[in-house]
């Protein structure tokens, strides 16, 4: 007889590590009903998302390789936290704290139009000038990654052009730009497609997305 659990697989081996598994594929599916995250799966729908890239940025939390540190779990945490839209805006502060703030909907303070909640950071519309800035300064960082790479190709004409063509460094206007969900931890597939365009080595194109990601974010 092979013993079952919830229908998610038969129970051999480390229970432990199959257990972990399993919580982890119940977190995944519950997820699909988190309201402030559906946003996100729409966007998934229309920019598919690089799994393997995504995992291996979720992991790199710190520099010195340390599974225990306190830089670890702040920055595993804040990560989490911007994927699970949970950092502390107006609207989460209103669900802890019913009694300390008002029960209407809180308005950013910058544009004064939108709710200030988890999926207006980065996007209001006051600051949209300074993102499609640093936009650009990001497919510049890019474009040179690609072009000072031992396997790059001799021209950076077809480089600058794809990187512009790229719908990840086109004009911001709303939530809607595939940059929404690089700012919530997931890398779309485009990112790592662009890189091998014109990297053919894999373990560099590894390489670059990871460090890009990593500007990305600082």
């Amino acid at each position: 007889m092979t013993f079952m659990f919830n229908h998610l697989g038969p129970l051999h081996g480390n229970i432990r590590k199959w257990s972990q598994r399993a919580c982890h594929a119940y977190l995944a599916a519950s997820n699909l009903h988190n309201k402030p995250q559906q946003h996100l799966l729409q966007l998934m729908a229309t920019f598919p998302i690089d799994w393997s890239f995504t995992s291996q940025w979720l992991r790199k939390n710190n520099d010195n390789s340390s599974p225990c540190s306190f830089q670890n779990d702040k920055t595993t945490r804040h990560k989490i936290k911007l994927y699970a839209h949970l950092l502390p805006t107006a609207d989460i502060q209103q669900r802890n704290y019913p009694r300390l703030y008002p029960a209407q909907p809180i308005l950013c303070s910058e544009c004064s139009s939108q709710v200030y909640d988890n999926s207006h950071i980065g996007y209001c519309l006051a600051h949209l000038m300074e993102l499609n800035d640093s936009l650009r300064t990001a497919a510049n960082y890019l474009i040179s990654l690609i072009t000072s790479s031992p396997n790059a190709p001799p021209s950076t004409r077809d480089v600058i052009s794809s990187i512009e063509r790229s719908s990840l460094f086109s004009p911001v206007t709303d939530i809607h730009h595939p940059t929404y969900l690089l700012f919530h931890q997931l890398v779309p597939e485009e990112l790592p497609s662009v890189v091998s365009l014109h990297i053919h080595s894999w373990k560099s194109t590894m390489e670059i997305v990871k460090i890009f990601v990593q500007y990305f974010y600082t």
